[in-house]
């Protein structure tokens, strides 16, 4: 990918970002987490709520159990979401919308991604 200023990045941006937004919160719906580490790779970090980070595809996991992501519905009806072109190549993304957690807790979220080109064959 070119520039991160260019009109190419920003249109491959906004192709990429609601394909990624789509598969990543459909594969967060439901009572599996097992296509969610389609995500994630062994550099990858989470944090939350001001937490450090974690470090890992396996502890990202554990953490969204732990966190009771496991059993989330999550709402995007009018939510938001913005994507720009970023660091080489990469691309940034912003969701905000709301999450119900079993017992009926629902809460606001704002989730970031940046999606880093891979290192193999250079695919965000």
């Amino acid at each position: 990918m070119g520039e991160t200023g260019t009109e190419e990045a920003r249109e491959f941006a906004h192709s990429i970002g609601p394909a990624f937004v789509k598969q990543y919160y459909t594969s967060l719906a439901g009572t599996s987490l097992s296509r969610h580490d389609a995500f994630y790779g062994n550099t990858s970090s989470f944090s939350c709520n001001g937490e450090p980070s974690i470090l890992g595809a396996q502890k990202i996991k554990e953490q969204y159990v732990k966190l009771g992501f496991k059993e989330v519905l999550v709402d995007l009806e009018g939510g938001t979401f913005d994507f720009a072109p970023s660091h080489n190549g990469g691309v940034l993304v912003v969701v905000g919308g709301s999450m119900t957690f079993a017992g009926d807790k629902t809460c606001p979220f704002t989730q970031t991604f940046f999606l880093a080109p891979d290192e193999v064959d250079g695919n965000v």
